[in-house]
C-alpha cells in the first residue's frame, strides 16, 4: 500500500495515530485505575470513533479506507516499539479492527452507512479474540463446559436452555448499538487532547512491571479465573480422580503463564520488528510509527 495522500494528509494521519496511541495508554490507565470491567471493549469502541474521524477526511471511499488501514497499521506497529506491556494481542486487535472498519467503508463509502457498517464489523472482534485466547489456553472443553453451565442456569430460571445464544447476541448487539450511536452523534473519542500529546510518555519511556510479574498478574484477571473455576468445577462434578482434578487445574495455569510470558517477552518485540522490516508495507508502517513516537515525545 503506497500512500497517495498529500503532505497535509500525512501529517493528519500521523497526529491521529499519535492520539490513538495516547488514548490507549491514557484511557486504558484511567479504566484500569477504577477497575472498570471489559476495558478492551471500551478501547475498541474508542478506536472506532477515531477511525470515523479518519474516514471522513478521505476524498473517496478508497482513500478513506486506505487512511483507516494506515492509521491502524501505524498504531499497531507502534506497540512493537514499546519495551513493556503485552504486544502481540493489542497489535492483532488494533490491526484487525482497522481492517474490519475499512471493509465497511469499501462497501458503503465514507458516509454514515459505511461508517456504521465499519463500527458494526469492528465491535464483535474483541469478543472473538478473547474467546480465541481462552481456547488456546484451556482447549475446546472450556466452551463445552460454559455452554453446560449457562444452559443449566437458564433451565433453573425456567428459560429455554438455548437462550444463551440469544443472550450472547444481545450483548454483542448492544455493543454495536452503543458504538454506532456514539459515532452517529459525533461523540469525540476519549483519551487526550492534541495540546497535551507531548506530555504522554513515548513507548521507550513507559514503565511497567517485569514480564514475569506481569504474566503472573495476567493469571489473576477475572475472565481467566472464571474460566479456570468453570473447568475445575465440571471436573469435580464429573467425579474425576484427584490426580485428574489437579491436572485440570495446573495445565491451564502453566500454559497460560507461558502464553502471557511470551506475549510480554522482549524477544517477541524484536521478532515482530524484524518481520515488519521484511516488507515495504511493514517498513513504511515502522517508519511512520517512529514518527508517531517522536510526536508522543513532543519532539
Amino acid at each position: 500500500m503506497h500512500s497517495r495522500s498529500s503532505g497535509k494528509d500525512l501529517g493528519f494521519l500521523t497526529l491521529t495515530a499519535a492520539k490513538m496511541s495516547a488514548a490507549e495508554l491514557g484511557l486504558g490507565t484511567f479504566l484500569h485505575a477504577f477497575r472498570v470491567p471489559m476495558r478492551g471493549h471500551a478501547l475498541s469502541v474508542n478506536q472506532g470513533l477515531f477511525l470515523s474521524q479518519v474516514a471522513e477526511q478521505g476524498e473517496s471511499r478508497w482513500q478513506a479506507a486506505r487512511n483507516v488501514l494506515e492509521v491502524s497499521g501505524i498504531t499497531s506497529t507502534l506497540k512493537s516499539l514499546s519495551p513493556a506491556g503485552s504486544t502481540l494481542g493489542p497489535m492483532i486487535s488494533i490491526l484487525v479492527q482497522g481492517a474490519l472498519y475499512s471493509l465497511g467503508i469499501c462497501i458503503f463509502g465514507r458516509g454514515w452507512m459505511g461508517r456504521s457498517l465499519g463500527m458494526a464489523l469492528l465491535c464483535p472482534w474483541a469478543f472473538f479474540q478473547s474467546m480465541l485466547t481462552l481456547g488456546l489456553i484451556f482447549g475446546p472443553d472450556l466452551f463445552r463446559d460454559l455452554i453446560r453451565l449457562f444452559s443449566s442456569a437458564l433451565a433453573w430460571t425456567g428459560l429455554p436452555e438455548t437462550s444463551w445464544k440469544t443472550l450472547l447476541c444481545l450483548i454483542v448487539g448492544l455493543k454495536i448499538l452503543v458504538g454506532v450511536l456514539l459515532q452517529s452523534f459525533r461523540v469525540r473519542p476519549g483519551g487526550v487532547r492534541a495540546s497535551i500529546i507531548g506530555q504522554v510518555p513515548p513507548p521507550g519511556e513507559r514503565t511497567s512491571p517485569g514480564a514475569f510479574r506481569a504474566a503472573v498478574h495476567d493469571l489473576t484477571r477475572p475472565l481467566f479465573l472464571f474460566s479456570l473455576g468453570v473447568t475445575v468445577l465440571f471436573s469435580v462434578l464429573n467425579r474425576s480422580s484427584h490426580a485428574q482434578i489437579v491436572w485440570v487445574f495446573l495445565r491451564p495455569v502453566g500454559v497460560g503463564f507461558l502464553f502471557f510470558l511470551i506475549l510480554r517477552s522482549r524477544y517477541l518485540r524484536v521478532a515482530l520488528r524484524t518481520v515488519c522490516m521484511k516488507s515495504k508495507l511493514g517498513e513504511q508502517f515502522y517508519q511512520r510509527a517512529r514518527e508517531v513516537a517522536r510526536v508522543l515525545a513532543g519532539d
